[in-house]
């Protein structure tokens, strides 16, 4: 090769660092050419020779500046840095001699490390390490590409990242999956580091962590600190999610539990933070319950106001306020007023006059939402009699007294008949459904035992959801 030839390399990156047990691993990764920036995937990285030395199996491509793959030998030197920035890392930790490298179709491969030199994969192990390459006579190529620790390859763990400062795990495509691992018994992938993330995918027009165990778990995070998981996607609303969980086993979807006083599962969002839906009839799209065995607490709690498009249905209901005379140190309840009917309650207090008639203007939506009025008057001040001289019409009725200036008390009734009450009336008694005949809301004030209740069945699925799940990490 022409001393004056100018290279420009476009390098994806095949790390594995091979134990005494020489299991063979690999992670794609990819380090952009100075002149011309860009990534292809290539095949995997065969494994290295066996034998008890650590070595750093590398793969690359090499283009020429028109795109053309090179075929002729070579001069290459490989650093190892502590950071991916010079300003911070400026000295290389290793380097090595000057290989010859002499590509097929641009591809080559090469063994870093002569099978005396441990210090190479102690420093990859315990460092934010980042590779450098120098094709001569060109200088050292830029930017420089970060190192993720792999260790690896068994029928337990498919690809296992260590690290104390960087990634345990770092993939990233344009297209398919950024980290897929697949495990018929333990952990498809699994990263762990002691500052950065465990296990890092990023996608643009795919799955940036794919997991999948036969039976095992999937994806498994663990964080003494931050977050066991984070995962940030721009998808839109609603048919893709930034996280998606299913479960064709028909159990628990999504688990989620906390030892401490925090929320067991927190949701944040700038139009709802969080929302659940029922996909089949009889179902429960979101439903809060004090825990076996707890007796005091709520159920659900709603800082701040709170809608609901449909009907409540409740045992009881009642106010709960700081009480007027003493608030710091005492409540005041006062409880719902019920009907059987779907009933309006409208009152005031009214004067008659000179010939003790007084005419009650209602608002001009009465009508509309009202029917079948009932009345009630009460003379203040003096003994009276009061009628309804003339009764509800265009939104107004008219009283009358025996005597001239009596002030009344009166109070209306009516029955919603708008056109949501009339097609959502409710019933007063119902005969209870076959799945819940024989069973009680609450069995206790009835002497019946606790697996009588309606809701016992949903307690006990509950509780089989909270045991623990047990995870395998065997082949580490």
């Amino acid at each position: 090769m022409r001393k004056n030839r100018k290279l420009t390399s476009m390098i994806t990156i095949v790390i594995a660092v091979l134990t005494i047990c020489v299991l063979a691993a690999s992670i794609a990764a990819a380090q952009e050419g100075t002149s011309r920036p860009g990534v292809r995937e290539v095949a995997q990285s065969p494994a290295a020779p066996e034998g008890t030395a650590a070595r750093l199996t590398f793969q690359g491509r090499l283009t020429n500046a028109d795109g053309s793959p090179v075929n002729a030998a070579v001069q290459v030197t490989f650093r190892i840095y502590t950071d991916v920035d010079p300003a911070v890392a400026p000295t290389a930790i290793w380097t090595s001699a000057e290989r010859t490298i002499t590509p097929a179709n641009g591809l080559f491969t090469v063994y870093l490390g002569d099978g005396s030199d441990p210090s190479l994969t102690s420093s990859l192990a315990s460092q934010a390490a980042a590779i450098s390459i120098q094709v001569a006579p060109d200088p050292e190529m830029t930017p420089r590409q970060p190192l993720n620790t792999v260790v690896g390859h068994s029928p337990s763990t498919g690809v296992y990242g260590s690290s104390l400062h960087g990634y345990g795990v770092h993939g990233s495509s344009t297209t398919g999956s950024g980290v897929f691992g697949s495990s018929n018994s333990a952990s498809g992938v699994f990263g762990s580091s002691n500052i950065a993330k465990g296990v890092y995918g990023y996608s643009i027009d795919g799955t940036g962590v794919y997991g999948y165990s036969g039976n095992g778990t999937g994806v498994h995070g663990e964080s003494g600190a931050g977050e066991a998981g984070y995962f940030n996607g721009a998808v839109p609303c609603c048919s893709s999610a930034a996280v998606q969980v299913v479960n064709d086993g028909g159990g628990v979807g999504l688990w989620a539990s906390t030892t401490g006083a925090n929320a067991g599962l927190y949701g944040v969002g700038s139009a709802s933070g969080v929302v659940g839906e029922v996909s089949a009839n009889g179902g429960i799209g979101v439903q809060g319950r004090l825990g076996q065995g707890v007796t005091s607490g709520y159920a659900g709690q709603f800082l701040g106001n709170v809608q609901i498009i449909g009907n409540l249905s409740k045992s009881s209901g009642s106010f709960k306020i700081d009480h007027p005379l003493d608030p710091a140190n005492q409540y005041l309840y006062h409880s719902f007023v019920e009907s059987p009917d779907m009933m309006n309650i409208y009152n005031g207090n009214v004067t008659t006059d000179a010939d003790g008639e007084a005419v009650i203007q209602l608002p001009d939506w009465f009508d509309a939402l009202n029917k079948d009025f009932r009345y009630q008057l009460t003379p203040i001040g003096q003994f009276a009699q009061a009628i309804v001289l003339e009764e509800i019409a265009g939104n107004q009725f008219t009283i009358k007294t025996d005597k001239p200036n009596v002030k009344v008390s009166w109070q209306v009734t009516g029955i919603r008949h708008d056109p949501y009450a009339d097609a959502h009336r409710i019933p007063v008694e119902e005969t209870k459904p076959p799945d819940e005949r024989g069973k009680y809301l609450y069995p206790e004030l009835y002497g019946q035992p606790e697996s009588r209740g309606i809701a016992y069945d949903a307690r006990l699925k509950a509780a089989q959801a909270t045991e623990p799940i047990g995870t395998t990490e065997t082949g580490r």
